[in-house]
């Protein structure tokens, strides 16, 4: 089976790999705010938990640039056979490229890197949740959030907040004046307003 039968696999693997990363984040990040977000949401935000996550943090995309270049010369070191050994060594190739055959080589870079990347994604993705929990934890201790959002609820009232997030189930959220985490069901939520966009204009939500 060559490399392009193999893909819609490989396909698979990857995503399921990024939804377990998006997991490990979303665990990390609201076990600082002491919440087990798993209780607070659905198959479906698991699911699509990654996506949102790159969509949503232009970080994510921005590193996706130096993922590709360092798996390109990754690949382009190992299989030059004139690269020099400290190129080697720099990636932690066990390994030369003269001791295999071209077919060997291939399916070690291939797995090398598909490791290396692995490796990469999971300090992404650790480092977001490790650092976004803490600074939102933080930010929550010490009276210091952007109250950007009006949310309007069933009961007829009103509350300024700070939305730390909105899924199929619920909102969580901190209003102003209580460091208590909220969470309330998309059915106790009229609306959710936005006050303090980037135009500057009101928006709003239901």
């Amino acid at each position: 089976m060559n490399t392009f039968e193999k893909l819609p696999n490989l396909l698979s693997l990857g995503y399921l790999y990024l939804v377990i990363m998006g997991i490990v984040k979303e665990g990390i990040f609201y076990y600082q705010l002491g919440i087990n977000i798993l209780k607070h949401s659905t198959i479906m935000d698991v699911l699509l938990s990654p996506i949102a996550d790159i969509v949503s943090e232009p970080l994510f995309l921005v590193l996706i640039i130096p993922i590709y270049l360092y798996a390109h010369f990754m690949r382009k070191t190992f299989l030059d056979e004139n690269s020099k050994k400290w190129k080697k060594n720099m990636f932690g190739f066990k390994k030369d490229r003269k001791e295999l055959t071209e077919e060997e080589s291939i399916k070690y870079i291939n797995n090398f890197t598909i490791q290396a990347l692995a490796a990469f994604v999971f300090s992404i993705f650790l480092g977001f949740g490790l650092a976004g929990g803490y600074d939102t934890s933080n930010k929550i201790a010490n009276n210091n959030l952007k109250y950007d959002y009006k949310i309007n609820l069933a009961s007829g009232t009103t509350e300024e907040i700070y939305l730390i997030e909105a899924n199929n189930l619920n909102y969580i959220y901190v209003t102003k004046g209580n460091k208590n985490i909220k969470i309330s069901s998309l059915g106790m939520v009229n609306s959710l307003e936005k006050i303090n966009d980037r135009t500057g204009k009101k928006s709003k939500q239901k």
